[in-house]
Order: structure tokens, then C-alpha cells, then sequence
């Protein structure tokens, strides 16, 4: 075993259908287009070491800013974090292409090589911040977009996939093991990692997510028009959905509507429905 070197551990399962999961199969003609490139074993290790620590400072970030309602910043270094965490997944397996988490090559190579990840991640997060990175190129948006960012339960599925990708991948000096960033994190309890962390707190994670706290939402229009909308006490709900709010310009341009997929009593806090809408 080659000094510092990142191993994948991948159990003996392919890509599944279960919900949730990241599905279709992967088909091989698509990674025969793809045009990826094979990297050779001293590559593998040095790419996803690479991969890894940029992605864990990203995801640290990500958590403070995303705390401290810098929630258009925190959502980007969201995205970018699990981008690179996936990406030393498919370095650590030979592969090497540059691309972004948005793009459909992405999750078709990870299916090739990602084993149980397929059926453990949650595919609509990822499809989510895959949205999420076009924020990064403001004026390069072409449609409109329209994206919501519930604190409490993207911080939960933030730290879920960090934490599952993290696990699978071994780290080795010689023939010891030796903990990655994130291991090394949670071992000396850096409070940037732990705080709000369900996993590491021990939490039910539904219980966790569902508490009154922040909500933005932010609609994009092809003019590049920002109108975003923010409350403090909205209750997210343990659906695993992360594309269902919308807000919505009226015709008017001037005014605008937010749909929540839910009935209003079970979004807002009692005191903010009367506020809002009256009693």
C-alpha cells in the first residue's frame, strides 16, 4: 500500500432503484462518450487526497455560513463541497473528468463505480445542488431559477452525505489507517463540525429537522432580476424533497406568491400565521 493513499470502500453491490436513490442504471455507452480520464495509481491517490481536503474546508464553511444566515454563500460552498467529496469518490476509482455536479455525465460515472452510495444518497439533493451551482455564475443563468434554502434540513442532508461518502473512504500511512479530515474533525470535536451535527450529536433526524427556523427563498428570472423572500419560523418537513417551494412572479412583475408543496398551518409557527395572515 502506497504511503497516504485513499481507498474507495465499495461493498459488492451495484447501482439500485430503491427511493431516494440516484436511478436509472448506468448505461456503458454514455461512459464510453464521456471521455473521462484513467488515471494511473499514483494519480488516484494523490487526486482524491486532494479532493478530499478542499471538499472538508468547503463543508466547514458551508456549515457556518448556512448557521449564521449567509444563506446564498453557504448553499454554494454546500454544493461545491459534495461536489468534490463525490469527486474523490471517482478519483480513488480512476477517474478524472472535468466537470460539475449539475451535469448528467456526473451521477452517470458515479453509478459506474459508486457501489451502495447509488441507493444511500438522496438523489434530489444532489439534483438540488446541482441547481445551486449556477448561482456561482450569476449572469450566465439563463432560465429562471427559483431555489429554497430550509436551514435545518439541508444542514441535515449536508451533513448525512458528508458523513456516508467520508466512511467509505480509507486513508492509509503504510499499512496503518489514519483518519481523514473529517475523522480527524469529529476525534478532536471542532465545534465547526460538530455543532448541529444530528449524526454527531446523536439526533433523530427527523426531530432535529423538524423545528421552527430560518427559511430563504430566491426566484431568478431571465433578465437576471433577483426577489428573494426570507422568514424565521418556518418547520421543514422529513421528506426528502428539496425542489418542491417555488416562488413565483405574478404578471404584474411586482408582486409575488410562494408555494410550499404543504398547508400553510403546517409550515408556519402559530404567532407568525397570525402575523402574516391574520387570525
Amino acid at each position: 500500500m502506497k504511503s497516504g493513499s485513499y481507498i474507495f470502500t465499495r461493498p459488492n453491490c451495484g447501482a439500485g432503484d430503491a427511493t431516494g436513490g440516484i436511478a436509472p442504471r448506468f448505461e456503458d455507452e454514455k461512459l464510453k462518450m464521456s471521455k473521462y480520464k484513467t488515471l494511473a495509481e499514483d494519480e488516484k491517490d494523490k487526486i482524491s487526497r486532494s479532493f478530499l481536503h478542499l471538499g472538508f474546508n468547503d463543508y466547514v464553511a458551508a456549515r457556518f455560513l448556512l448557521d449564521h444566515g449567509l444563506t446564498i454563500q453557504g448553499i454554494v460552498l454546500a454544493s461545491t463541497c459534495v461536489e468534490k467529496y463525490l469527486k474523490a469518490v471517482l478519483a480513488s476509482q480512476g477517474i478524472s473528468k472535468r466537470m460539475h455536479l449539475g451535469e448528467p455525465i456526473f451521477l452517470d460515472l458515479l453509478k459506474k463505480v459508486g457501489g451502495d452510495l447509488n441507493t444511500t444518497l438522496n438523489a434530489e439533493f444532489l439534483e438540488y445542488l446541482g441547481k445551486v451551482y449556477q448561482l456561482r455564475y450569476f449572469d450566465q443563468i439563463k432560465d429562471v431559477l427559483t431555489l429554497s434554502v430550509e436551514k435545518l434540513k439541508v444542514l441535515a442532508e449536508l451533513d448525512f452525505t458528508v458523513h456516508e461518502i467520508d466512511r467509505r473512504l480509507i486513508t492509509r500511512e503504510g499499512t496503518s489507517i489514519i483518519p481523514s479530515p473529517y475523522k480527524t474533525a469529529i476525534q478532536e470535536k471542532n465545534p465547526l463540525v460538530v455543532g448541529k451535527n444530528y449524526i454527531l450529536q446523536g439526533y433523530d433526524k427527523t426531530q432535529f429537522i423538524e423545528q421552527y427556523s430560518s427559511f430563504y427563498v430566491m426566484n431568478i428570472d431571465s433578465r437576471h432580476v433577483l426577489v428573494e423572500q426570507r422568514h424565521d419560523k418556518i418547520k421543514p418537513k422529513n421528506d426528502g424533497k428539496f425542489l418542491v417551494t417555488k416562488l413565483e412572479i405574478d404578471n404584474d412583475g411586482r408582486t409575488f406568491s410562494v408555494s410550499f408543496g404543504r398547508q400553510l398551518e403546517e409550515v408556519f409557527e402559530p404567532s407568525e400565521m397570525e402575523r402574516l395572515f391574520g387570525s
